[in-house]
C-alpha cells in the first residue's frame, strides 16, 4: 500500500537541500537526526515510544526535537469510544502518561535540548479548558506551534493581489496557555474552490514532492 509518510514532508520543511531542484527547507544546512517512534501505517504508537526516542535524540546531542505528534486527554478519564460508548480510564492512568513524558522532556531540556512540538488540529481553544490536557503541547519546557495558513492563495495571487498569509488555520488549536507562537502549517478552507492546494505547505514525500497541511507542517518551520 501507499503511505503518505507524514516525517519525509516534515523533515523536508526543516532542511531540505539548497540544489536549486524541488522544495528548500528552512534549515538546509541542518543535519536531520531521524527518530522513528510512530507506526507508519497508522501514526499510531505508545507514549512509551515517544519518550524513548526523546531520550536518544538529547542522548545524541540533538540540538532540536521536532515533535508533530500528540494526544489529548480527558483530566477525568472519560471518553467516547468509537461506538460513542462513554468509557473512562482510571485518571491516575493520565497522570501517570504526562508525568512521564514531561521527565524525558526535561531530561532533554537539561541536555541543552530546544523541544518544539505541534499545538493539535481539533479548532479547540485551550484557554479556560482546564478538563482536557494536550500532550506533548502542553507540557512544560516545550514550545507549542499553531498554524497559519492563505485563504485561496492561487486565485489572488492571480488576480494581482497579496494573499494575507497569516490567517490563523481554520483547523488549529488555539490559546495563549498552550501556543508559543505561529508558523505557516497550510489550510483545506478553500476546498472545493480549483487549485485549493495551494493553500497547503508544499515539501518532500518519498520519490517527490507533495502537499499537505496541519499544525505537524506549522511545527518544523519554527524547528528550523
Amino acid at each position: 500500500g501507499f503511505y503518505f509518510n507524514h516525517g519525509t514532508h516534515v523533515a523536508g520543511i526543516v532542511a531540505a537541500a539548497n540544489n536549486s531542484f524541488g522544495v528548500i527547507g528552512v534549515a538546509p544546512e541542518a543535519e536531520i537526526v531521524a527518530v522513528k517512534v510512530l507506526s507508519e501505517y497508522d501514526g499510531s504508537g505508545e507514549f512509551s515510544w515517544i519518550n524513548a526516542g526523546i531520550v536518544y535524540a538529547a542522548d545524541n546531542g540533538a540540538d532540536v526535537i521536532n515533535m508533530s505528534l500528540g494526544a489529548t486527554f480527558n483530566r477525568n478519564g472519560f471518553y467516547l469510544d468509537e461506538n460513542d460508548n462513554l468509557q473512562k480510564i482510571p485518571a491516575v492512568y493520565i497522570q501517570n502518561i504526562i508525568l512521564a513524558q514531561q521527565r524525558a522532556v526535561n531530561y532533554a531540556f537539561r541536555k541543552g535540548a530546544v523541544i518544539v512540538t505541534s499545538a493539535g488540529n481539533e479548532g479547540s481553544n485551550f484557554d479556560g479548558n482546564a478538563s482536557t490536557f494536550k500532550i506533548p503541547a502542553e507540557l512544560q519546557n516545550v514550545i507549542a506551534v499553531s498554524a497559519t495558513a492563505p485563504y485561496y492563495f492561487y486565485d489572488y495571487l492571480m488576480g494581482g493581489i497579496m494573499p494575507n498569509l497569516d490567517i490563523p488555520a481554520s483547523y488549529t488549536d488555539f490559546g495563549r496557555s498552550l501556543v508559543a507562537i505561529a508558523a505557516p502549517g497550510g489550510d483545506y478552507a478553500s476546498y472545493p474552490l480549483p487549485n485549493y492546494y495551494f493553500d497547503y505547505v508544499f515539501s518532500t514525500i518519498p520519490g517527490g514532492w507533495g502537499f499537505s497541511a496541519g499544525t505537524s507542517m506549522a511545527s518544523p518551520h519554527v524547528a528550523g
